[in-house]
């Protein structure tokens, strides 16, 4: 259920009005399905998931966050055209007619590149679909500028729209993204692939696609994780960066298998970036937000892994002071 204005409420995607209070409105979402609690008075629902956004945050100054974190990390627009200019040279030189861009697709793609900063524009299909259903078929070697402009246009509100509705409601597009990652291509690909996966979570409307893609994701990395070679931090930032939104995702869910193995992923990284003090306290960020609301399911998974007793030895180092914080925050809650 979305608020749309004072008496108007979304319920899984059908639009019907509730004259009076969000209470009424409330009571007519809790009679479809079992709802944990209600902190804020603007809630995403469905049949599957159920989703809190938080009217605080962090109460505690560490978690859980009260949204869902961006890489806006901006790209220089005219260094990336120029970039998939040359690929695309080298398609038409090595015989790719198929996948190379004519003339008018290049003036396209560039138009396409250069309205992404501005929120309000609208994209034409014409520019989405030569960015989904040729540059993204692209060989991976010559793939990264492509992904570099397709993770800042998933922010858009337009363009999240498109995929939402052209592409089952975001799933597919999200297979094509594991793929590449999969795909065991060049790293930068993997980082701007992470980058995307991330960017969906700006929009409720794909929480509950993310929510049915997790499995695929959690894999995907954990294959990634188990090569040493993998061990890159902007890579990793990627990861813990996609699973701290899941943290948040499923904080009110009652699947615990989810949980565990979100906070597993994490505490896979953190043993590989023990000194690295920026990822390391967002991964407790995490941790602490998948048992802030009193699951015990992952609490008693910390506790197998020992996880007090390392915590306890990062406070002994001389280490920064808001992930010191964090650490003493989350044992607080480990302990209760």
């Amino acid at each position: 259920m979305t608020k749309v204005d004072n008496n108007f409420y979304v319920f899984g995607g059908i639009k019907e009005r509730y004259p009076g209070s969000f209470t009424k409105a409330k009571k007519v979402a809790q009679s479809h399905s079992e709802l944990v609690e209600v902190v804020h008075k603007e809630l995403v629902y469905s049949d599957e998931l159920h989703i809190i956004e938080l009217e605080y945050r962090e109460p505690n100054g560490c978690f859980p966050l009260s949204q869902m974190i961006q890489c806006t990390t901006q790209f220089s627009t005219e260094t990336v055209i120029e970039k998939i200019k040359k690929f695309n040279q080298d398609l038409i030189n090595e015989g790719y007619e198929t996948l190379s861009m004519s003339l008018q697709e290049v003036e396209i793609l560039s138009s396409l590149a250069h309205k992404i900063e501005n929120q309000k524009v609208q994209f034409t299909h014409e520019e989405f679909n030569l960015l989904s259903d040729k540059l993204l078929n692209w060989p991976l070697m010559k793939l990264f500028p492509v992904l570099d402009i397709a993770r800042q246009l998933i922010i858009h509100p337009n363009a999240a729209n498109y995929y939402y509705h052209y592409y089952d409601r975001g799933v597919k597009v999200i297979d094509v993204i594991i793929g590449i990652i999969r795909s065991k291509g060049s790293l930068a690909n993997r980082i701007m692939a992470t980058r995307f996966i991330q960017n969906m979570f700006n929009h409720p409307f794909f929480y509950l696609s993310l929510y049915l893609s997790f499995d695929k994701i959690e894999a995907v990395f954990a294959e990634d994780l188990a090569e040493k070679s993998q061990e890159n931090p902007k890579y990793l930032n990627g990861i813990i960066s996609v699973m701290l939104n899941y943290s948040l995702l499923f904080a009110h869910q009652k699947n615990q298998k989810h949980k565990i193995a979100c906070a597993t992923i994490l505490a896979k990284i953190q043993n590989m970036i023990p000194r690295d003090d920026e990822l390391v306290h967002k991964i407790f960020v995490a941790l602490g937000t998948l048992i802030f609301y009193g699951d015990d399911s992952c609490k008693q998974q910390y506790k197998i892994w020992n996880m007090g007793i390392c915590l306890r030895n990062i406070l002994k180092e001389k280490r920064q002071e808001k992930l010191l914080h964090c650490i003493k925050v989350l044992l607080n809650y480990l302990e209760k």
